[in-house]
């Protein structure tokens, strides 16, 4: 079975206890093979961003960084009743 079959929506709302919608999860997973299709086209290959290398080396170790603070953030206060708080709290610290 595909693990990003829409069939596993329903294990989704189980295990998550939120209602997640077939045709958004559909159209999120068909922009991306089309964003993944356009990088291998012959057009995208010859495309050049002059330091991009060094700026995601640069960013990275902050983003890491973000990601593990938000983590643990959520994990140390988000409970059933404030978890949309938490989540939004969280993305405006660690933005």
């Amino acid at each position: 079975m595909c693990v990003f079959s829409t069939e596993n929506v329903g294990i989704l709302n189980l295990q998550k206890g939120v209602e997640f919608s077939k045709m958004v999860i559909t159209l999120i997973i068909s922009a991306f093979f089309l964003f993944f299709i356009a990088l291998n086209s012959e057009r995208d290959q010859n495309l050049k961003l002059p330091h991009s290398k060094l700026f995601g080396a640069l960013t990275y170790p902050i983003y890491l960084t973000h990601a593990h603070f938000g983590y643990m953030f959520i994990s140390r206060f988000r409970n059933n009743e404030n978890k949309a708080m938490i989540y939004a709290l969280t993305i405006s610290i660690v933005s």
